[in-house]
């Protein structure tokens, strides 16, 4: 069986870290890779500890966005797939507040949405 490489890059800030293109955080001494867990609208976080031991939540897809993809000046990062937990490289990119907001289904999910609210006001 062949062995696969992953590239990992160390995180800004929190040198003890490092992120993989796939969206694995790991620590880089021990190698262990950190467990995500969900947070806000079901993006994908974890906590790190910086140089003065002070933690902070970081969302996956945005340490993957910051090390791996240049960013030409763009506020926000878009899931490509729309799913919120592949946070690989090939499924990210920056992009304007706008955009994000006029990808993909989201605004067919809203309108259903809205319906169905007013559909249920109805009754």
């Amino acid at each position: 069986m062949e062995k696969q490489w992953t590239i990992y890059r160390t995180i800004k800030g929190y040198e003890r870290y490092e992120i993989s293109i796939h969206g694995q955080v790991r620590n880089r001494i021990t190698k262990r890779v950190l467990k995500p867990f969900l947070i806000g609208a079901g993006f994908e976080a974890v906590i790190l500890s910086d140089k003065n031991k002070v933690k902070k939540t970081l969302y996956v897809h945005q340490l993957v966005a910051k090390a791996f993809i240049n960013n030409p000046g763009l506020p926000e990062i878009n899931h490509i797939d729309e799913v919120k937990t592949n946070n690989h490289i090939s499924n990210l990119e920056w992009c304007t507040r706008a955009y994000n907001c006029r990808y993909g289904t989201r605004g067919q999910r809203i309108s259903r949405s809205r319906k169905r609210t007013e559909a249920l006001a109805r009754l």
